[in-house]
């Protein structure tokens, strides 16, 4: 389809969505008008007018010959598949006449779907812009990857918060009606007396409840007794419906544990999951804990459950066409890298939005992506689109991938340790390696960096989506059986990329999949890389795109300290995949010194050793010799210790340096203390709890200071 013809479709598209917007009051009509998100809507109908203008600019400077050039028929063509599912993800939750079913939909919440549109408006028009600047022969307004990162603008930030703050009084007052009168149900009034849970009361508790913060959230159900924190009808954000009011449409499908099957609830058809035996029900409650308080354009929404007994329950999600994985079995490969990499986009977007929630997924793979296709804009609540958009039709089909099946995932706490069931979890193929040596009821859960594990696993599964061929157990294109698709996993094995995956994209990938976790990406880089390739794939940049991206080594590592006194020069081991062993040389009270320490590090497979201070002297008759190994999975978390004015003296004065220092580590084994010190005559200090990958300090004949590489990225 020609450029033109993209430009003429978006300029359509603003238009009728406009227009509609118009049509609809937003002040007190309770049954027409636009009631749900509608500030909200309003602030994305003005950036639709701003997109509008920059299409009508892109169609008056561009003569007719440079409109059929690649990048303004890929941008355009891009951009109206972003109004066709935003249209379909919020315009027409926001212009549905039943107001009653989009609350119930959406819990009245689509700030984080109108951040999304908001932030892809502003980000097509500066696509389009720098095209318009190029034609016009300005070749230095050149894409970078600081301007992908996905952040709005701080107006427009701001106008969002105060949007979504004054559309959440709408849902709650006209709620506050249904309840007083139960007309928001037939099923919770019979006449005479309430027969079952009322929808719009659970509504506006789950409202009041989500306005709390985490703690007062966290405090209610560990408040709980213990029976009731696994009773659906004790959380404020699970909405309870009886099983009779679904009509059963035929079973779908098996996935995560349970059973799918299509259900009619309210006259609009839904998906239903309940276990596939009774004892699963505790993972599937699992799955619903997990999603209740989410809620993201990309993750599976829950509507509400059932719960017939403690042991048989049910919740409903909203309706998806296939899994990605079926569609890459039917399709055999996506049809082209753009539409790759806006799979991958949605699906590191939902990634992130859950990590920020603290929520580590443990099973993502291609089963658990649904997707869904919208091939135009849906007509089926407003008549008034049906002349002007059935024959809008895309020369590519647009999809909407969704994140599903949380019955593994773990919320991560304030101390990065995880509860010990179900640590073995997910697919063979798509399981990070260090995962591999977790034990089903391991004790010791906090060895490994849950989050990467996750960015391993999406790895794996973006060269799924750019290869067209669901992962194998396969090392160099051979079958084999588990143990060995490991062994080669720990080798560096990896599945082949084709040669027309771009180098930009490929090195993404194979920084996902790196066996060291510290070295992986985070999601939020992983959105803005693959956001930025995007942007080299719709302004046709061949040459940023044939080259691999920049090397950025670990992340988020912070220097702590030095601890000490003021002498020595300066000595670094930087930051190593792993510290493997520790000598420390030293004497210990009354006269306590810390004279050596010996640091053996490993790196890509090469190991090295780093020397603090020098070997002891063979005349200290109270000196000590000690040294201590970490395992596998183990690392340094935390170091403590002493300073202060030492026997060790220079010209008859006692040197300020390092008495004493003890060693934590991940599975709470502790070395040491080793020398000593004792306040008030010495200074204690302590770092922080991470994950310790290099050390620092000042030495001379002795350890003067010492301080350490710490990462957070745990």
């Amino acid at each position: 389809m020609a450029a033109a013809t993209h430009i003429t479709l978006g300029l359509d598209l603003c238009k009728k969505i406009t227009e509609q917007y118009k049509l609809l009051p937003l002040a007190d009509n309770k049954t027409n008008g636009l009631l749900i998100s509608g500030q909200q809507c309003m602030l994305v109908c003005d950036k639709l007018l701003e997109t509008q203008r920059t299409l009508k600019l892109l169609q008056r400077e561009l003569p007719d010959e440079e409109t059929s050039s690649p990048d303004v028929g890929q941008a355009t063509q891009e951009l109206v598949q972003v109004l066709t599912r935003g249209y379909e993800t919020f315009f027409k939750e926001c212009f549905c006449n039943e107001w009653m079913e989009s609350a119930l939909r959406q819990h009245g919440d689509l700030k984080e779907t109108a951040s999304g549109i908001l932030y892809d408006l502003q980000w097509y028009r500066s696509i389009l812009c720098s095209i318009l600047l190029k034609h016009a022969g300005q070749d230095n307004q050149a894409l970078m990857p600081e301007d992908c990162n996905g952040m709005l603008s701080v107006m427009d930030r701001y106008a969002l918060t105060i949007a979504a703050k004054r559309d959440e009084k709408n849902p709650k007052a006209l709620l506050g009606d249904l309840e007083e009168n139960h007309t928001c149900s037939g099923e919770c009034w019979d006449g005479n007396q309430v027969s079952a849970p009322c929808l719009a009361a659970q509504l506006l508790k789950k409202i009041d409840f989500q306005a709390q913060s985490k703690a007062a959230q966290k405090e209610y159900y560990e408040g709980l007794p213990p029976p009731d924190r696994e009773t659906l009808s004790k959380w404020p954000l699970a909405l309870l419906i009886s099983q009779k009011d679904l009509q059963s449409e035929g079973h779908v499908g098996s996935g995560g544990f349970g059973q799918i099957s299509k259900v009619v609830w309210r006259g609009e058809t839904y998906a239903m999951k309940k276990p596939s035996s009774p004892w699963l029900t505790s993972i599937i409650k699992q799955e619903i804990k997990a999603l209740v308080g989410l809620n993201h354009p990309h993750l599976m929404r829950l509507l509400c459950c059932t719960e017939v007994s403690h042991n048989e329950c049910s919740y409903i999600m909203e309706l998806m066409d296939m899994s990605l994985y079926a569609m890459l079995y039917y399709r055999h490969r996506i049809s082209c890298m753009l539409e790759a990499v806006d799979l991958m986009l949605q699906v590191a977007e939902g990634m992130k939005y859950l990590h920020n929630m603290g929520i580590v997924h443990r099973d993502l793979k291609p089963e658990n992506i649904l997707v869904k296709k919208v091939q135009e804009v849906s007509a089926d609540h407003h008549p008034d689109f049906k002349n002007s958009m059935s024959s809008s039709r895309l020369s590519n089909p647009v999809w909407i991938a969704k994140i599903s099946d949380f019955g593994t995932s773990k919320v991560k706490n304030q101390s990065t340790a995880y509860r010990p069931e179900s640590m073995q979890i997910g697919t063979t193929m798509y399981m990070a390696p260090e995962m591999y040596e977790l034990d089903f009821d391991d004790e010791k859960p906090e060895r490994f960096h849950p989050m990467k594990t996750d960015v391993y696993s999406f790895g794996i599964l973006c060269s799924t989506v750019v290869t067209g061929i669901p992962s194998q157990l396969q090392i160099d294109g051979v079958n084999v059986n588990v143990p060995k698709f490991k062994a080669g996993v720990r080798q560096g094995k990896r599945p082949n990329l084709p040669p027309d995956c771009p180098a930009r994209l490929s090195g993404l990938i194979k920084r996902c999949w790196h066996a060291e976790p510290l070295l992986r990406p985070s999601f939020p880089d992983i959105c803005t890389e693959l956001r930025y390739i995007k942007g080299l794939l719709l302004t046709d940049d061949k040459s940023t795109l044939a080259k691999p991206p920049p090397n950025k080594g670990f992340q988020g590592i912070k220097a702590e300290g030095p601890f000490g006194g003021p002498g020595g020069g300066l000595v670094a081991c930087g930051a190593a995949m792993s510290i493997r062993s520790i000598e420390i040389q030293y004497e210990s009270d009354p006269s306590p010194l810390i004279w050596t320490l010996k640091v053996e590090q490993e790196y890509n497979g090469y190991k090295a050793t780093t020397t603090f201070g020098e070997e002891m002297r063979a005349d200290r008759r109270n000196g000590k010799r000690e040294k201590f190994s970490l395992g596998p999975y183990e690392f340094l978390t935390q170091i403590e210790g002493y300073y202060g004015v030492t026997h060790f003296t220079i010209g008859g004065v006692g040197i300020p340096a390092l008495t004493g220092i003890t060693f934590h580590t991940n599975l709470q084994k502790v070395h040491g203390p080793y020398g000593g010190g004792k306040e008030p005559n010495f200074t204690h200090f302590q770092t922080s709890v991470g994950k310790i990958v290099g050390f620092l300090g000042k030495t001379g004949e002795i350890v003067y200071q010492l301080g350490v590489f710490m990462s957070h990225e745990l």
